[in-house]
Order: structure tokens, then sequence, then C-alpha cells
């Protein structure tokens, strides 16, 4: 019988949330969340078992990197995390909000990496139709 891993650790190249690579053209990698305030709500609702990707929230066996893709005129209006320790959904911000930072936005055809520091969780919303596309690394 093959060894398999019990457990998620490094990841050499970005794989999917469902370790599926390259879909057909026209699939929609990633449902979009309603928003921040949507989210919190199914969490309050229904708690932590209501976290899975029919809700647009997608597990990243805590990779340090997020790498999110977006193809035709699908864009990326915020990205929220969640962590088990901290036990709500949270607008991610790159930097502090009163040095310049703010929420991550990803244009059209656009790939960016964010770190995510091992959030357990994320979600983004959605701007407009087209194909988006979430995979995690270590590295």
């Amino acid at each position: 019988m093959p060894y398999i891993p019990t457990r998620w650790g490094r990841t050499n190249r970005p794989k999917a949330p469902d370790n599926v690579d390259n879909r057909p053209t026209g699939y929609r990698h990633v449902t979009g969340a309603s928003g921040l305030a949507g989210l919190n709500a199914v969490l309050s609702a229904e708690g932590t078992g209501s976290l899975r990707a029919n809700l647009g929230a997608y597990q990243t066996e805590n990779q340090r990197y997020a790498h999110i893709m977006t193809s035709g005129s699908a864009t990326i209006t915020d990205v929220c995390l969640y962590t088990y320790a901290g036990g709500y959904w949270q607008s991610f911000h790159t930097g502090s909000t009163v040095h310049g930072g703010g929420k991550v936005h990803v244009g059209a055809n656009s790939h960016r990496v964010v770190e995510i520091y091992g959030a357990d969780w994320i979600s983004v919303v959605t701007g407009s139709g087209g194909a988006v596309t979430l995979a995690f690394s270590t590295f």
C-alpha cells in the first residue's frame, strides 16, 4: 500500500483547493461569497460546519500564500479570511490601513500572490463575471 501523508506540510508549487489542476475553459473555478456580513451571518447561524465551497469558502490547508487569478472580465473586490483562533471572518488588508494598505483587489486577467499567514479559510468577493481561480503554496 502506498504511503499517504497525514498532514499538509510544505507545498512546492501552487495547488488548487481541491487538488485538481487545469480546469476546462469556461469553468468557474471558485464561487465568490456575498461578502463579509454574509459569511459571518452563516457562521453564526450554522457554526463552523457551514464552512464549505458551496458558500464560497475554501480551506487553505494553512499555507503561506494565496495565488488569486482572474480571467476575462472577472475582478476581485475583497478577500476574506477566517481563522479558528479568531472565530469570525475578517476582510483581509495588506499592511496598515493608516500607511497605505487596504483591501486586496485583483483586476481582470490578473494573477496576484498575497501572503495569508496560514489562515484556515479564504473567500473572495467577485466584482463581475468570468473565471476566478485560487491556489495555495508554501513558497
